[in-house]
Order: C-alpha cells, then sequence, then structure tokens
C-alpha cells in the first residue's frame, strides 16, 4: 500500500511583519493550515493562496502563542464555515493570557491591519496525539516554554516526513529572545534532535526551511552564544558587535550573533540591526540564568531608532 503524500506551500510575510512563514499543506483532497500570520493584508494573501490551490481547507494548525503565528485565523477563516482550529490547551491558554497585552502594545503600531477580533482553538490534542487528513498523519510534540510560553512542533507523513517547528528553529534570521526561557529551549532542541532530525524538511516560523540537523545545530549555537553573552555583560563586559566594533574571536566564526551587524545584513539581505532584539530580553534572561543581580548596559547604537518597517522589531 503506497504512503499518501503531501505537499507543502510556503506563504512568507515581509520584512515588516517579521518575515513570518505561514503554510498550506496540501493532501490528496484538501488542505491544512500551519498559522496564519499576523496582519490582515498578509492572512488575505494566505487566503488567495487557499482559494487558488482550490481544496477544502480542513483545519488550521497552530505552533505557539505569539500573535505573528495566530492573529490572521479569524481572517484566513471567513466565510468557509466551522472549520477547526488546533492546538494543546498549553498553548490556547497562553494565546488568551497574552492576546490584550499584545493587542494593546501593536494595535497603535500596524492599526487597521491589527485584526479586530482573533479567533482562539477550539479543539485540543494532547502531546503525542496524531491526527489523520487524507491518510496522512499530523502527529504534534508539546514542548513547553522555550521561544514562547508553550511551543509545539508538528511531524506530517511517514515516508517523507515534514517537520513544523514554529519558531523553535529559526532559519538564517536573529530569534525573538524576549521571553528568555533559553534553559528550556536549549533542552527542546535536544529533544528535536533525538526524535525528529532524521525527517527531510523542517520547516521554521521566520526565514529559510531545511535539513533539520543542520539548523537544530545552528540555532543551539545560536543560543549558547547568547547566553555567554549575557554572563559576559553581567560582569560589566560590552557587547563585542554593538555599534559594528565588533572583531572576530577564536571558536565565534560559526556563532550568527557575533556577527556584525552590517555584515549579517549583506550576508542574508534580511536582517541587521541588534540592539532592540538583543538588548530588551538581556535583564529577562540575566535572572533565568541566575546571575549577580549587577546593571546590564547595552551601549547605544550609532543606528537610528528601529521604527515598524524594521524587522527586528520585536513581536
Amino acid at each position: 500500500m503506497s504512503t499518501p503524500e503531501f505537499m507543502v506551500h510556503t506563504v512568507a510575510s515581509g520584512p515588516e511583519t517579521f518575515l513570518t512563514n505561514a503554510f498550506l499543506v496540501e493532501t490528496a483532497e484538501s488542505l491544512v493550515a500551519v498559522d496564519t500570520m499576523m496582519t490582515v493584508s498578509d492572512a488575505r494573501t494566505l487566503r488567495r493562496h487557499v482559494d487558488a490551490i482550490g481544496k477544502p481547507l480542513k483545519a488550521v494548525l497552530v505552533t505557539h502563542g505569539h500573535p505573528d503565528h495566530y492573529n490572521g485565523t479569524g481572517e484566513l477563516l471567513e466565510g468557509l464555515g466551522k472549520i477547526p482550529v488546533i492546538a494543546t490547551v498549553g498553548v490556547a491558554r497562553t494565546m488568551r493570557r497574552t492576546d490584550d497585552a499584545k493587542e494593546l502594545r501593536w494595535r497603535p503600531v500596524f492599526g487597521e491591519e491589527w485584526p479586530r477580533e482573533r479567533t482562539f482553538p477550539d479543539r485540543f490534542i494532547s502531546d503525542g496525539e496524531t491526527l489523520a487528513f487524507d491518510g496522512v498523519p499530523f502527529a504534534v510534540r508539546e514542548l513547553g516554554p522555550g521561544e514562547s510560553l508553550c511551543d509545539l512542533v508538528w511531524a506530517v507523513g511517514t515516508g517523507s516526513r515534514a517537520i513544523f517547528a514554529g519558531d523553535v528553529v529559526f532559519g538564517g534570521v536573529h530569534s525573538f529572545m524576549n521571553d528568555g526561557h533559553t534553559t528550556d529551549w536549549l533542552v527542546s532542541l535536544d529533544l528535536l534532535e533525538e526524535e525528529l532530525s532524521s525527517a527531510d524538511t523542517l520547516y521554521t516560523g521566520h526565514g529559510d526551511c531545511g535539513r533539520p540537523a543542520g539548523m537544530i545545530s545552528a540555532q543551539r549555537r545560536y543560543l549558547l552564544h547568547y547566553r555567554k553573552t549575557v554572563r559576559e555583560l553581567a560582569g560589566g563586559a560590552v557587547l563585542p558587535f554593538e555599534g559594528g566594533q565588533g572583531r572576530s574571536r577564536p571558536g565565534d566564526e560559526g556563532d550568527p550573533l557575533h556577527r556584525r551587524p552590517g555584515r549579517f545584513r549583506r550576508r542574508r539581505g534580511r536582517c541587521g540591526r541588534l540592539r532592540t532584539l538583543v538588548g530588551r530580553p538581556l535583564k529577562g534572561a540575566r535572572n533565568r540564568l541566575r546571575l549577580p543581580g549587577k546593571e546590564i548596559h547595552v551601549p547605544k547604537s550609532r543606528h537610528t531608532p528601529l521604527d515598524r518597517r524594521d524587522p527586528l522589531r520585536v513581536f
């Protein structure tokens, strides 16, 4: 008996909405969406892809409770009838607990592009449970806190497998560190590496997709270097890459966080300014690493303040 096949369609937003990815998994007879973008316009773009493919949308799967991954659900489902929005109880609880604060913070930035109403999960799945659409299995793994307060990973297929990792793994862009659970995040990466690194493709919430083993390894190096930097800052050190003054040190060549902002921007063509992305979560990260209560100082960058068009304006 042949293995049911599927195809993955990637829909990516622009830098003004953080280069966010949403996905449509096309099976023999239907579509399953994985995440739904943040703004009205981006969600409508995702809906146009659904309409163009021409197969019925059977479900929306959510990877975690950051609004750039679930805000667009209502816009996507407009006029399509009752379609289940699926996540674990942990993710749904996080979404509801933080949604008002996110709207208060970001509606002034995005205005009418911020959806007036958000749609939350109405069907709940447990860690290790598997759903099937047209014979294609969708298995969920709840990782707990990491990049967000509760992260999920969806593993799709059997012979050819795809991993939808949300923001547990970023693809060549700077990671969102504000939730600060780096210890748990590293544990999640170990679990992913052990259980899922043999899959064919890892689809990330931001940036490029690729082979799981290499992407997981790169994300681990990123987090370890970030933690090392926080410890240095807590001891009074200055960020080596701040303000374009970075210098290469032995062992740092493979760490994306170490690269100078301009150099990273030229190489990747995506993200350059680091102060907002790195500076804001440093205090929380220091506390979680149980470092001494010394004031962390992040020097001012020579760059002008970030605005809504900058992809490093945190979510």
